[in-house]
Order: C-alpha cells, then sequence, then structure tokens
C-alpha cells in the first residue's frame, strides 16, 4: 500500500512508478521523508497492515520504529519533488522557486494572488517599473 500527503505538489507519476519499481518483498518500508526529516512524505508497506500510520512531525521517526518493531527491510529514497510538502508560508516561499508554470498549483498561487502575497520582490520590482 502506498500512501501519499496531499500536499506534494511537485510530485511526477514516475516519481510514483519509481516507488511501485522498488524490492518490497513483506515484510518491507520504503519511505521518503519530509524536507526536514521529520515527517513522511511517502510510504510504502507489505503488508499494508504491517503498522499504522502516523502523521506530522515526529512521522517519520516514528514509521521507522514501527518497521524495526515488525522485524521489516527499510529503504529510505530521496526524492526532492516528493520531499517537498506545503505546511506553512515558509513552504509555500520554497515552492514558488520551482517553475510552476505547467502545473494547476502554479495556476492556482497566481490566480489567487497568494504567489504576488509572497513574493514581496515582485512587487518592489512593479513599483519600481511605473
Amino acid at each position: 500500500m502506498l500512501r501519499l500527503p496531499l500536499d506534494v505538489p511537485l510530485i511526477l507519476s514516475n516519481d510514483i512508478d519509481e516507488l511501485f519499481s522498488a524490492d518490497c518483498v513483506a515484510p518491507a518500508l520504503i519511505i521518503v521523508p519530509s524536507r526536514d526529516g521529520t515527517g513522511t512524505n511517502a510510504i510504502l508497506r507489505a503488508p499494508p497492515t504491517l503498522f499504522p500510520s502516523h502523521f506530522g512531525s515526529g512521522s517519520f521517526a516514528k514509521h521507522l520504529a514501527e518497521a524495526e518493531s515488525a522485524h521489516a527491510r527499510v529503504t529510505i529514497r530521496h526524492n526532492a519533488r516528493l520531499e517537498m510538502d506545503v505546511d506553512d508560508k515558509a513552504d509555500l516561499r520554497t515552492l514558488l522557486e520551482h517553475d510552476l508554470t505547467a502545473t494547476e498549483t502554479g495556476g492556482w498561487l497566481h490566480a489567487s494572488g497568494v504567489e504576488e502575497r509572497l513574493r514581496p520582490h515582485l512587487k518592489a520590482g512593479a513599483m519600481t517599473a511605473r
């Protein structure tokens, strides 16, 4: 069973394919940490009932401890797109450093005005151009 949070806006279909192509023979855990290393941004368990899911800060360590208790083989994967999640304004600012032009997320950030509010240098640049 693969579990992904909804706040990983840079994910691509091949990121999911890569996780499913990894060797995950039960009992096993494949896990992708959040950017700060405390959360879990992707978790693939075999069997799906190996242990319960945990959420939020500290979930990465909890999942590793659960896997150890279950004597599961653990594979930690690093993937910058999966590690990028959005929990606060600082994360949104970091997200805006990526090319989001062809994404629904980028379109929404622009249309909603969030992009403009979070990029003060854009406002300063617009004022200077006047």
